[in-house]
């Protein structure tokens, strides 16, 4: 038989094609990297008759990982989430609830981001869809604005917030909205409908006042109006009009200092309100810009109506020792926690007593030896120290008390008693020993850090002491 030879550029080409086979799945999957989208939802957004309505269908621009987009996709009628069951057809999802569609009701769809495409390429954007299935009478109101009546706005490109109490028909708002002075812009609405945002192209006039109006022809999906007309004015203002007055602390009654004249302020408590006063009102815009704390705390701030004071008053208690660091436009002021009522409890020694009747104190210490004899009289000193005033309270070192060894055949606690003093107090702990014979053996104490005194100052960290148990 004749042999019969390929050139060179053949028998690569072939090579080349024996090595792509087995790589097939990963090109395609390298052609199938773009997001999936919702294409469409039945029924449309707005009125639809439950007599027409026996399921919801969902639309995917692409073959979908079916477990995961049913897992994705909620429904609700009334806020209620609904039961059901799930069919395909090709890239459409069906829902057919258990209970059907029925009358009167609103029903919303809501496809998250977890739904997948089978490449495992996620949704981008959530999906919210809204229809109803009665008369909807209820007129639509405002429910918010920003920014406020009032307001004065330093971002000579501020957006203009407007929140409805439920969907909006978006022509009827552009129809019934206006800003005067004119202003061109543009407007976006949220997934739901339910709030508008207008982004102005032009920047505006500084100290200009301006008046944001909308009149009664904006309307529900349901076609219902607005019973009034809604305006509000605000004014475009000059960033750096307003400069600080006073740091204050208003728990301590003292104030605290830029750094360029004090390094830092001592006497503050962990839970210590700041009030910062500015000289002028502080544009809308800006209240959440101008202010942080180091290290980073959260806090509730609450300004007064013209904006002109802030109310700072700290989420979590302040650590005490620390340094914090309060930036306020472009002064700093810092701070110590080291005010007298926020020390930590502390223990500062440990005294046993073998008999209260014959008294021979001895300081316990880490891993030392101790012979303990039986005894109904024996006695635990505990000496903790603590701020000023505050009182080590009995239930709370009761509940964080243990001490345990096998080298007692029993062990009671029969009473506590606390020598109460300024800064340090004793807590006697009274016992009943019985030691186990011939055995010596680990003995732990230990006082967890829930201990807290009157003035909710816990221990700094779980106290634990062992020592060597051993019997006489």
């Amino acid at each position: 038989m004749k042999a019969i030879s390929f050139p060179v550029s053949a028998r690569i080409i072939a090579v080349l094609v024996l090595l792509l086979i087995p790589g097939c799945h990963m090109i395609d999957d390298y052609l199938h990297m773009d997001a999936p989208e919702v294409r469409s939802i039945t029924p449309a957004e707005g009125y639809a008759d439950p007599a027409d309505v026996q399921e919801i269908s969902i639309w995917f621009s692409s073959s979908m990982d079916r477990p995961q987009t049913e897992a994705a996709c909620i429904f609700s009628q009334d806020d209620q989430q609904l039961e059901g069951s799930f069919s395909w057809a090709s890239d459409r999802l069906i829902f057919t609830p258990y209970l059907g569609i029925t009358s009167n009701h609103v029903y919303t769809v809501t496809v998250t981001t977890e739904a997948e495409d089978d490449y495992g390429n996620s949704l981008l954007h959530e999906v919210n869809h809204q229809f109803f299935t009665g008369e909807e009478i209820d007129p639509p109101f405002i429910t918010g604005t920003s920014p406020r009546a009032g307001d004065l706005v330093s971002d000579p490109y501020a957006t203009i917030l407007i929140e409805f109490s439920e969907g909006i028909d978006e022509i009827s708002f552009i129809d019934n909205f206006s800003i005067t002075p004119e202003v061109m812009g543009t407007i976006a609405w949220s997934p739901d409908g339910r709030s508008a945002t207008f982004t102005p192209l032009v920047p505006y006039e500084t100290g200009e006042e301006y008046e944001v109006q909308m009149l009664r022809g904006v309307r529900d999906l349901a076609g219902n109006q607005m019973t009034k007309e809604t305006s509000f004015r605000f004014t475009a203002g000059d960033k750096g009009s307003y400069e600080i007055s006073s740091v204050e602390d208003i728990s301590g009654g003292f104030f605290l200092h830029d750094i360029a004249d004090t390094a830092y302020t001592t006497g503050i408590e962990k839970a210590d309100e700041l009030l910062v006063t500015f000289s002028a009102a502080v544009p809308e815009d800006e209240k959440r810009d101008i202010i942080t704390v180091n290290p980073s705390i959260s806090y509730d701030d609450t300004w007064n109506s013209d904006n002109t004071t802030l109310h700072i008053i700290f989420d979590e208690v302040l650590e005490y020792g620390k340094l914090y660091e309060l930036n306020i436009i472009d002064s700093t002021y810092r701070f110590l926690v080291d005010g007298p009522h926020s020390l930590p409890l502390s223990l500062s020694k440990i005294i046993f007593i073998n008999d209260t009747a014959s008294p021979a104190p001895a300081e316990l210490h880490l891993n030392d030896t101790l012979t303990i004899s039986d005894s109904d009289r024996a006695r635990f000193d505990l000496y903790l120290h603590h701020a000023q005033g505050a009182v080590v309270d009995t239930s709370s070192f009761m509940d964080a008390f243990s001490l345990s060894s096998s080298a007692f055949q029993s062990l009671d606690f029969t009473s506590y008693s606390i020598d109460v003093g300024a800064t340090e107090s004793v807590v006697h702990v009274d016992a009943s020993i019985e030691m186990a014979s011939g055995i010596s053996s680990i003995c732990t104490i230990r006082i967890e850090a829930s201990l807290c005194d009157s003035y909710d100052n816990y221990l700094e960290n779980d106290y634990l002491l062992t020592l060597q148990v051993l019997p006489p």
